[in-house]
């Protein structure tokens, strides 16, 4: 049987880009259990941070859940390690965004970059434009 081997790599590159440590969750599942959109993610919040424990980078990367996350910070409300996984989601995001990791979905680039430079110009979405 081989034991499994730990790669902190991933965990400190997400831990530099936003400050937050996924080592201190001890899978509690606080945040899933509040999470409104975990249903339709496919893997969950904590699933995610384990994920990320074990340095399983391009798993978590390619993952829908780093999209579908709403960022409403009820996990992180919910964490009673005050772990902000919200913040966290937002750094994964980058990571896939700079090209350090596979994008699940076609389009994710190119909605982003017209997205962001919507926010630039107007100061918010404009929704209805990004509706195709």
């Amino acid at each position: 049987m081989e034991a499994l081997k730990l790669d902190t790599s991933f965990a400190r590159e997400i831990k530099e880009e936003c400050g937050v440590d996924l080592f201190s969750c001890y899978q509690c599942k606080m945040c899933t259990s509040g999470c409104m959109v975990s249903s339709d993610m496919d893997h969950s919040p904590h699933a995610l941070i384990k994920m990320v424990q074990m340095g399983k980078r391009n798993e978590v990367l390619s993952s829908s859940a780093i999209w579908l996350c709403a960022s409403c910070e009820t996990c992180t409300a919910r964490c009673p390690q005050g772990i902000d996984f919200a913040r966290a989601v937002d750094a994964l995001r980058a990571i896939a965004l700079r090209g350090k990791g596979p994008l699940k979905g076609r389009n994710v680039r190119i909605f982003n970059k017209v997205a962001m430079a919507t926010i630039k110009k107007w100061g918010r979405m404009y929704e209805v434009g990004t509706t195709g």
